[in-house]
């Protein structure tokens, strides 16, 4: 078997023992990103960086629960709906 057989099948090992971020709603604490259509997540994000769930406003009279994200590249700090945001780094993982 060669080296480079050997380094293949051990980052493929690697990569499948990685853990998938949650598919749940965000928490306070959690690191995420902006889902969106296109190049629209990639442009927030070359501009603001990934962000950090600091508040979550809970539904009141009908409106949805609303999750209030420190962007760490820009330092803004924006509210979006829950199907806006990706987890990708769990808090409690």
């Amino acid at each position: 078997m060669s080296v480079n057989t050997l380094l293949k099948s051990w980052v493929g090992a690697m990569h499948s023992s990685a853990v998938r971020p949650p598919l749940r709603p965000p928490k306070i604490g959690d690191i995420v990103r902006l889902s969106g259509p296109g190049g629209i997540g990639r442009a927030f994000k070359k501009t603001h960086g990934v962000g950090i769930v600091t508040q979550i406003k809970p539904a009141i009279q009908g409106r949805r629960i609303e999750y209030e994200v420190k962007w760490l590249r820009s330092e803004d700090r924006m509210r979006f709906n829950e199907e806006d945001l990706i987890v990708i780094s769990d808090v409690d993982g």
